[in-house]
């Protein structure tokens, strides 16, 4: 792996641990409440696509109790460009026959771009903008939805295509899942995020938050 990724293939998880500095022994988990359905955004950035799902592949090999994932891949496509897709959908293909341990179903949602919107944007080529970005995780939401509809658990993950993973991300992701499975159904919208803390642009762009 390349962008200063850690290698999570040959993690070691034994079933218990001692902290070097004050002696505790704990346990690693040998159950998981991992969300079954994971929602990654892209756009056109084809390697750091192949990075993300190159490490949660690893990370699922060292962590044998998790479930394998019903993966969305949803793509903000430009439908002028002919075959704007097409580097997506053959590296899904690859990931269909050679990561079966960690997505046991990849489906691949296109959701055009609206060429004309003047929405805030870091580059336009490379990230399209903060309205495109929205209906493309609303094209995720939608279809991951509709796979949940009749399960005990809607907890969803979500993460855009150039996040960098620690090996214990998804522990992190178990553990905040089963504490929302825990306070049941009130209605409200429940979010455990690793960055929400210091990127409020998830949703706005740096320069929108007055607008917004």
């Amino acid at each position: 792996l390349s962008f200063k990724r850690p290698n999570c293939l040959n993690i070691n998880r034994e079933s218990s641990s001692t902290n070097a500095l004050n002696n505790e022994v704990f346990s690693f988990p040998t159950t998981s409440s991992l969300p079954e359905v994971l929602v990654v955004m892209t756009y056109n950035r084809i390697e750091r696509l192949r990075l993300v799902l190159t490490s949660i592949s690893d990370i699922m090999k060292g962590s044998p109790y998790h479930k394998p994932f019903h993966l969305i891949v949803t793509q903000s496509v430009d439908t002028t460009v002919l075959n704007f897709a097409e580097p997506v959908i053959k590296l899904l293909e690859r990931m269909r026959n050679d990561h079966k341990h960690a997505y046991k179903m990849i489906e691949h949602v296109q959701v055009p771009i609206e060429k004309n919107d003047k929405s805030f944007t870091n580059n336009l080529k490379l990230f399209g903008n903060k309205k495109n970005s929205m209906n493309n995780l609303i094209g995720g939401l939608k279809r991951a939805k509709y796979i949940l509809e009749n399960n005990d658990s809607s907890n969803v993950i979500i993460m855009e295509d150039d996040v960098v993973l620690s090996c214990d991300i998804l522990e992190y992701f178990s553990f905040a899942s089963k504490l929302m499975d825990m306070k049941g159904n009130d209605g409200t919208l429940k979010v455990a995020s690793t960055e929400l803390l210091f990127r409020p642009s998830f949703f706005v762009g740096n320069h929108d938050t007055s607008f917004f």
